[in-house]
């Protein structure tokens, strides 16, 4: 925030002018305002250790690290510039490998690495794009220098930190962006999901996008519920996907936390049936928990062993029967009922 002579960098001008008529005290109760909010809303990510997992709050500074429009354009351009040359540079060694022909990179640094895959070879990308998301980790070393830490794009993770820290920010500090123009952020989700299905098969119109995560034990979890309601879309396990036909086909019908899957409305279905029983014991409750209980239990991989047409038909048969059963018990007037009337 200040020159090595103390003073105050231009772009720190107006919020070091906030910080002067805030107190100590003041800032220790923003400082904790902020953590019970990122609490609050279950900001965590995972740590792992030989005892398991534990969950932390994501560190929050009070202090923003500001950049200066001419200092933001020049990271912009440069973080731009690299990303392209990354995918630039997979694209050559999983086709004519002229980097490595030409001797500037040793052929076992490629070939040999873990993480290099053979069977990629050869295979086109859309838009000849590999790294769809980076994440360029910087340090400053000068005052337009800046160095890349770290290139993170096979899962990069943690925007959705900033999105929420941006969003605390301006709840603790509203005079700060007060007459300032700042860069936005709230767009990204928005910028995400276009570059997603911009390098969709050309010939689908209407691409389907979903956020693969490994689940609710993987330390970014918290981000990938975050961006799949925020994008809009799905968020699946491997478990919820298959190939088929060259396609990967997504069965959502035994997730409970999905909305739509078959498990979420019996779910929801028997709850509705305590309610309107009470205290009677009804044939149409006992079949719905027979159904839910199929598919609370059920496996995908037992299914399409069995037989994915034979578990929809009969699913669709018990789904019948439990229709008419509930018309039986709710809706009929028994015959010795009407008979009195």
């Amino acid at each position: 925030m200040r020159e090595p002579d103390g003073t105050v960098r231009p772009a720190y001008a107006d919020f070091a002018e906030l910080l002067d008529d805030l107190s100590i005290e003041s800032l220790v109760t923003k400082q904790a305002a902020a953590e019970e909010l990122f609490r609050r809303l279950g900001i965590t990510f995972a740590v792992y250790g030989e005892g398991g997992s534990t969950e932390r709050l994501i560190p929050f500074d009070l202090m923003p690290r500001i950049l200066g429009g001419a200092e933001w354009e020049l990271v912009q351009r440069g973080c731009i510039q690299r990303v392209k040359a990354i995918n630039i540079f997979l694209y050559d060694i999983y086709h004519d490998q002229e980097i490595i022909k030409a001797g500037l990179v040793p052929p076992e640094f490629v070939l040999l690495n873990p993480a290099y895959r053979p069977e990629m070879h050869g295979v086109e990308p859309p838009n000849r794009v590999y790294a769809h998301i980076a994440g360029i980790d910087l340090v400053r070393t000068g005052e337009r220098d800046f160095f890349v830490l770290e290139d993170n794009v096979r899962t990069p993770s943690g925007v959705s930190y900033v999105l929420e820290n941006r969003e605390i920010m301006m709840r603790l500090f509203p005079d700060a962006f007060a007459g300032q123009s700042i860069m936005p952020v709230g767009n990204y989700p928005e910028r995400l999901l276009e570059n997603l299905r911009a390098v969709a098969p050309s010939d689908d119109d209407a691409p389907v996008v979903v956020l693969l995560t490994p689940g609710r034990y993987n330390s970014a979890y918290f981000e990938h519920v975050f961006l799949a309601e925020q994008m809009g879309i799905e968020l699946v396990e491997g478990g919820d996907l298959f190939v088929r036909d060259g396609y990967v086909w997504m069965l959502l019908i035994l997730r409970e936390d999905m909305p739509r899957s078959l498990h979420h409305c019996y779910h929801n279905l028997i709850g509705t049936l305590d309610e309107l029983a009470g205290k009677k014991q009804l044939e149409c409750r006992n079949l719905a928990g027979q159904t839910y209980a199929r598919l609370k239990y059920g496996r995908i991989d037992r299914i399409f062993r069995a037989g994915l047409h034979e578990f929809l038909t009969s699913f669709i048969e018990s789904n019948n029967t439990l229709g008419q059963q509930i018309q039986e018990d709710f809706l009929m007037i028994p015959a010795a009922v009407a008979g009195a009337a």
